[in-house]
């Protein structure tokens, strides 16, 4: 079971409702996995088992960073959901969106509203994605945008696809490519992108009613 450790200046406890809350900033440290949650406000529901972070909430874990103004921790399942502006610093980037939830078993997560993850060398916008770290997979759809720095390119469409294992990515539906420099613009249409990335290059493939401009 999940072991906490509540820090705070004042708690209420409604013995009847089986709720306790703090209105004055409180901190929570997990134990088990090493993490801390500060937030202004915080409210424990044991009858469902769930405990939510309001205003000013950050959630400092070993491997990343989440800074929101709610949080909604479920203990049983592990499952946690954001609410309201976020962001979500990692080792390797960062994470704007407006909502989302992350499950701590199954190593599942799923991010809403005007997304964008900055990187060392590309950007991402979308309006959802799901992500799976345990198989490496992650899902994008809705207005999606890779943007490479390193060569000034943007690849646009309805859906995209990276796999973290083969390094590769793949959008489709309404997509296109465009690289812009000093002198000219390409622009090119196709029906799907495959950019593939390895240690040497970057190469990218397209397929299927081909149109450069």
């Amino acid at each position: 079971r999940d072991s906490w450790s509540l820090f705070c200046s004042s708690l209420t406890f409604n013995q009847k409702e089986k709720i306790a809350f703090y209105n004055e900033k409180g901190k929570i440290f997990h134990k088990n996995d090493g993490y801390t949650i500060n937030s202004q406000k915080g409210t424990f529901n044991t009858k469902i088992n769930t405990v939510f972070f309001k205003q000013d909430v950050e959630l400092d874990h070993p491997e990343y960073k989440i800074f929101s103004d709610t949080l909604i921790y479920n203990t049983d399942i592990q499952n946690t959901q954001i609410i309201g502006k976020t962001k979500i610093k990692t080792k390797n980037s960062i994470i704007n969106c407006e909502k989302g939830w992350f499950n701590n078993e199954t190593n599942q997560s799923s991010l809403k509203g005007n997304i964008n993850i900055e990187s060392d060398n590309h950007t991402l916008f979308a309006d959802s994605i799901y992500y799976n770290e345990t198989s490496g997979i992650s899902y994008a759809e809705g207005n999606v945008k890779i943007i490479e720095d390193s060569n000034n390119i943007i690849i646009e469409g309805k859906y995209g696809h990276h796999n973290e294992n083969s390094d590769s990515t793949r959008i489709w539906n309404n997509s296109s490519l465009t690289q812009a420099d000093s002198s000219d613009t390409l622009k090119i249409y196709a029906d799907q992108f495959i950019k593939v990335n390895d240690s040497l290059s970057d190469e990218i493939f397209c397929f299927n009613n081909v149109i450069i401009e």
